[in-house]
């Protein structure tokens, strides 16, 4: 430490930083590091990443369907598949569900194709139309005693064409 002595003053000044110096520090690593972890966010547009197989990045999302007529409203699990290769993919699906925690078994899993070329987006709706390896029933809205998804896993087989 050494004394610096001036008119009217006599302080201190020490070598080591001040704690102002630590919080600017500080707040710059917290800013920083707010924005890599939001760029980096597994989210993109209401969509979560599940997984990535093979160069095809799979996404989900919850939407819901109404059918007034008929007074049913359902929850669907809408999956978002994006072939980020140069290549066309030719793609194997499954689905294993869970509903109420327990495994719904069939006999044989069932594959669904779909063909997806290189840069392509497919995505499932709540619509009929909506291939059915592109979307999940989750649950019924206005019905509180029936089976409700609790889980799922894809098997997701690519080859390239």
């Amino acid at each position: 430490m050494r004394r610096i002595n001036g008119i009217g003053q006599n302080r201190i000044q020490s070598k080591e930083p001040s704690r102002c110096f630590y919080f600017k520090h500080i707040l710059i690593f917290v800013i920083a590091l707010f924005f890599f972890l939001n760029l980096n966010s597994q989210e993109k547009d209401g969509w979560t990443l599940k997984k990535d197989y093979n160069g095809v990045k799979v996404y989900t999302q919850t939407d819901e369907f109404h059918d007034y007529t008929n007074g049913l409203h359902y929850e669907y699990i809408i999956l978002k598949v994006e072939n980020i290769t140069a290549r066309n993919k030719k793609l194997e699906i499954a689905q294993v569900l869970y509903y109420d925690g327990k495994k719904i078994s069939k006999s044989d899993i069932e594959y669904n194709t779909l063909f997806i070329t290189s840069g392509e987006i497919k995505m499932g709706s709540t619509s009929k139309t909506s291939p059915e390896c592109l979307k999940i029933f989750s649950r019924f809205l206005n019905y509180s005693n029936k089976p409700v998804l609790t889980g799922f896993e894809l098997i997701i087989n690519t080859e390239d064409l």
